[in-house]
């Protein structure tokens, strides 16, 4: 690839996960596969992030808060219908199977 594109349009290896489990293997199996992304011109490449904000207040799932002290909880009914009530700086989230 870098003699197709040059070492200079490299923009990245992305690894990806392809089997939940190695099940049948000899040795060792591969659990992974791998993308590599070159560009034409890496100076005009366009790139948009992968996460984007998203409103989730009252949505079902995402009921889980991280505090700015690190320290992880529930939501209260309250917290989870108006998120202002949370301290400034808390992260909402959910657990969620990739």
């Amino acid at each position: 690839m870098d003699e197709t594109f040059g070492s200079d349009n490299f923009i990245g290896m992305i690894t990806f996960r392809k089997k939940n489990m190695p099940f049948g293997a000899r040795y060792i199996e591969g659990m992974v596969d791998y993308l590599l992304w070159y560009a034409k011109d890496s100076k005009v490449t366009k790139y948009r992030p992968l996460f984007a904000q998203k409103d989730v207040q009252g949505a079902s799932r995402w009921n889980l808060v991280e505090l700015p002290t690190g320290e992880t909880r529930t939501m209260s009914n309250d917290e989870w219908n108006d998120h202002k009530l949370l301290p400034v700086g808390s992260k909402v989230y959910t657990h969620a199977s990739l």
